[in-house]
């Protein structure tokens, strides 16, 4: 297990005021460690299993008035055979759901979510699924601009500022904390902004913890657990038929389980393979269903 360095008490206190660790003022890039590459790179999360077996990372939601309002537990395992079993237990306000999926060359795309708010499997296609399933923090679509960095106590600090691609006048300035040598994280702060009559204001932040090589513990919803479906639906989706990246996936879902399929790009799910009768759900109240979906 590794330990946090003096930095997190630092980043404790920034997160509380919600402010980035630096003011970005004409900062000499050059002489920064390590560039936003090449932390993408050593913390990618196939490698960083490989190496310590194990990832868990914390969040701490919080208003921008520093009022905390919600958490989130990501946990990763990567087994012998080479699968990544996660686990994701995530509370906002009223609500409270807990997620538990795989990810596998023979695994279709597909995330279980149970909790106070019903139960969900969200299923994607295959050449996104593993980007989803390890990176639940969201996915950062826009471009990641480094603004300044700074280095205390061993471990180097990049300020981040990522555009929301929805809203051009929205972005977010993330704190990265990696150690100075290897550029693994330790920590994060990020810091949403948005528009406002004033220009843009903060609208909430997150404080991340990253720990290694820790016991797996996943957190289940146990009222789910304890039950289990004696009915299932023979599920088929086959995704972009007669395209050249076509696949099937096949599972087999509880009866009246509330299916959803998600993408990066427009999804348009149809009950037929000539693809004329589009629907907006996915029924698996009968013994077998078979949809057909077309992404991009």
């Amino acid at each position: 297990m590794r330990k946090l360095t003096a930095l997190f008490l630092s980043a404790l206190m920034l997160i509380a005021m919600c402010t980035p660790a630096f003011a970005a003022a004409e900062p000499e890039l050059e002489d920064a460690p390590f560039t936003m590459e090449e932390i993408t790179e050593i913390n990618d999360p196939r490698a960083v299993l490989e190496k310590y077996g194990t990832l868990r990372i914390d969040e701490q939601m919080m208003t921008a008035d520093g009022e905390p309002f919600g958490f989130a537990h990501y946990q990763f395992s990567l087994t012998e055979d080479g699968q990544v079993l996660s686990n994701v237990h995530l509370r906002e306000g009223d609500i409270e759901v807990f997620a538990n999926f795989s990810v596998a060359d023979d695994m279709p795309g597909s995330m279980f979510w149970s909790g106070n708010n019903g139960q969900v499997l969200y299923c994607m296609p295959s050449w996104e699924y593993e980007q989803f399933a390890l990176d639940p923090l969201g996915l950062e679509r826009g471009e990641q601009t480094v603004v300044d960095y700074g280095v205390y106590n061993g471990s180097v600090i990049l300020v981040v500022s990522t555009p929301d691609p929805a809203d051009e006048n929205a972005r977010t300035v993330t704190d990265m904390f990696a150690e100075e040598e290897s550029g693994l994280l330790i920590s994060k702060n990020a810091v949403t902004y948005v528009p406002s009559d004033d220009g843009e204001v903060e609208d909430g932040c997150s404080h991340y913890v990253y720990q290694y090589g820790m016991p797996y513990d996943p957190e289940f919803d146990e009222t789910v657990n304890e039950g289990g479906a004696e009915s299932f639906c023979a599920l088929t989706l086959v995704i972009n038929p007669g395209q050249d990246n076509e696949e099937t996936q096949q599972l087999n879902v509880a009866l009246d389980l509330e299916v959803q399929f998600t993408a990066l790009e427009d999804v348009a799910i149809y009950a037929d393979e000539d693809l004329t009768e589009a629907v907006d759900t996915i029924d698996t109240s009968a013994e077998s269903a078979t949809y057909y979906v077309v992404v991009g």
